[in-house]
């Protein structure tokens, strides 16, 4: 995946090693890991064409069972659309078990602001919750999008925002921390809490 993939790997690794299997990250930041054709315009980047080549490889690799793509998302396009189409259609004629891993909400505050910084900075936000309400309308928008293509190809779908809200609030504070090391990242507690329950 891109820079997002950080949010999953903790988590994922957890899991990979409880059942001695595997498990590898790999990509670039800014770079989603789908595959694109030539003509289309984000294309022209470096790291397109080394991401196409690495799905590509990992499709024809028989020592690989399962692909687990994950990237930032902010709004399905139709070029984008086409792209997720297509590379779940290459990675399922080529054998692999798909699963998509759909982003966690991006914060409307920083979550510094629930710890402080004693004594310097006090601790401004007590609750500690994000209100689904002040989440962005388009977030919302791309899970239906995304659930909507990963079920047209059998693609498995983990919905971490499933895992972290409940109604209207998704609460930041865990035991052991907190679940964001920033507005779009995931700390490694944060990350090892999402994921759970990927083994249902």
């Amino acid at each position: 995946g891109d820079s997002i993939a950080h949010n999953h790997f903790s988590g994922l690794e957890q899991y990979y090693l409880s059942i001695d299997k595997s498990f590898a990250m790999v990509g670039w930041p800014g770079t989603q890991p789908l595959i694109k054709e030539n003509h289309e315009n984000n294309y022209s980047v470096e790291t397109a064409h080394k991401m196409n080549k690495l799905m590509i490889g990992l499709a024809q690799d028989k020592s690989v069972k399962t692909v687990i793509l994950g990237m930032r998302e902010t709004g399905i396009n139709t070029l984008q659309k086409a792209q997720l189409e297509r590379t779940f259609k290459f990675l399922n004629d080529n054998g692999k078990q798909v699963i998509f891993i759909s982003p966690p909400p991006h914060l409307t505050f920083d979550p510094i602001e629930c710890t402080g910084m004693p004594p310097f900075r006090p601790r401004m936000n007590k609750e500690c919750i994000q209100d689904t309400k002040d989440i962005h309308a388009q977030y919302f928008i791309s899970r239906i999008e995304l659930k909507e293509i990963a079920a047209n190809f059998n693609i498995q779908l983990f919905d971490t925002y499933q895992q972290m809200c409940i109604e209207d609030a998704c609460p930041i504070k865990i035991d052991g921390g907190l679940l964001y090391r920033n507005k779009g990242y995931l700390s490694v507690a944060g990350s090892k809490k999402v994921f759970e329950k990927f083994t249902e």
